[in-house]
Parts: structure tokens; sequence; C-alpha cells
């Protein structure tokens, strides 16, 4: 396998960060995922401006043009010989690292579970991940694909990997954004029901009235729409808006 660090393609064994590194040592740096789809990025505009003000907080900067970035996923993609798979971006003050991944093994509709947990920063995709992979860990080990956050407040906020959003009344909520991701998912889901003239709001929500809720869905950019059939023991089913929506992605994005 070969990775994109600092201008160069390397053999994985050969990429080597220095122990001074601000992201290893302080978790001072942020990630993107990105869906590759026969071997090319989706949507990696959205996701490099991102990243670029992310990087503002750190007084840091992407240190490459995005056609330089282009065409090195375009070298590291028939390296490694992939089609469809993830590009994980990783930017520290010191480093800018590209790797490709395979896609996951997961099922076509989620389960999930309420697990009391906040990120840092959660507007943002810092490499200050350890509250994530915590609730990943007890969502996994209770038999579910997908950890629901709550903050301290009572409210889900977001998915471990996602965004979140429900349908009541034939209306679709998310949470705001203070409270979670600014997901380039979710951004295109919002466009999408805004163009199918549906009933939209953000809106704080908890474990108790999302239960209530008629259909719910999850986003990002590996699986894009992500249908939920269980929450703790309640089951939902594949509703007619997220199909709908599933639908209008596959047929403007795909």
């Amino acid at each position: 396998m070969f990775v994109f660090l600092n201008g160069e393609i390397l053999p994985e064994k050969s990429a080597m960060i220095s122990i001074d590194d601000e992201g290893f040592r302080f978790g001072g740096g942020f990630f993107e995922t990105v869906l590759l789809r026969e071997g090319k990025p989706q949507n990696l505009p959205a996701h490099l401006r991102r990243l670029r003000e992310s990087a503002k907080i750190l007084d840091s900067k992407i240190p490459y043009a995005v056609g330089t970035i282009e065409a090195a996923v375009a070298k590291l993609v028939m390296k490694n010989k992939i089609g469809k798979g993830m590009l994980r971006i990783t930017l520290t003050p010191q480093t800018f690292l590209m790797v490709t991944l395979k896609f996951p093994k997961r099922p076509k509709e989620a389960s999930a579970c309420f697990v009391k947990m906040e990120r840092c920063l959660p507007q943002l995709k810092t490499l200050n991940y350890l509250p994530t992979v915590l609730a990943q860990r007890e969502a996994a080990a209770k038999g579910f694909e997908e950890a629901l956050l709550v903050d301290r407040k009572g409210f889900v906020t977001e998915g471990g990997r996602t965004n979140l959003f429900w349908v009541k009344n034939k209306k679709v909520f998310t949470p705001p954004l203070g409270d979670a991701l600014a997901g380039t998912t979710r951004a295109r889901v919002i466009t999408l029901i805004q163009e199918a003239n549906l009933k939209f709001a953000e809106s704080k929500v908890k474990p108790e009235k999302l239960l209530l809720a008629e259909e719910v869905f999850l986003t990002n950019a590996p699986m894009e729409i992500w249908p939920v059939t269980k929450i703790e023991n309640k089951h939902f089913p594949l509703g007619e808006i997220t199909q709908l929506l599933q639908e209008a992605y596959a047929e403007k994005y795909e």
C-alpha cells in the first residue's frame, strides 16, 4: 500500500511522521474521509473547504492547491489499485497525509443506540476522536452499528460518525450545527430536501422524542444516506421520504 505524505507518494512502511508532530502529541489536527467511486474522489472541493476552515484554528493551512491534490489522489489510486473505497486526508501544522482505505462492510440499514458522550469541537473533524471511538465501542458491544451521541443537556446531537435526520408529520429535521458536525453529505441532503419542496427545520431533540419519529436516517460521505431501522428496541420502517431522498441523491451525485 502507498500513501501520500508531505508531497511524496511512498510505500506505507517508509512513511514516517515526527514524534514532535502536533497531531500525534496533542491531537492538534483535522481529518476528512472522502468517498472514492471508480477511483475518483467524490465532493472533494467541499471536504477541502471544510479542512481549510478548520486549519485556521491552528494558524495552519493546506499546503497544496486543489489541482495538485487531485493529481496526487489519481496517482495514489492507481498505485493502490482501488476502485470503490475511501480517501482519508489528515492535516496537522507539520503533516499532510493521504491514504486510501477499503470501503467499509456495513449493512444497508443501520441499527443504533443512545450513548452519553460529547465530542470536542463537534462542528469540526478533529484528531481528538477518543470520545467517538469510545461511543462506537459501546454501541458495538451492545450489537448496534452506530452510536447516537447524547450531550450533558440530554439532547441527541449526531451519530458517532454520521449526521442525524428524522421525519415527523412529513417534515424533516436535523440537529443544529452548533451541536453537530457540518457534514458535507448533510449539506447535500438539505439541498435535496429543499429541491423536493419538503418541509425542513433544524431542531434539538431528546431520545424519547426521537423514538416517536416516523423515519430516521443518517448521513456521511461513505454511506451517503443510511436508513435507520432500529434504535434501542424501537423498530422503524424504511420510509417514503428516506427512499425519495436516496433516489434523488443517486440521481444527482452518482
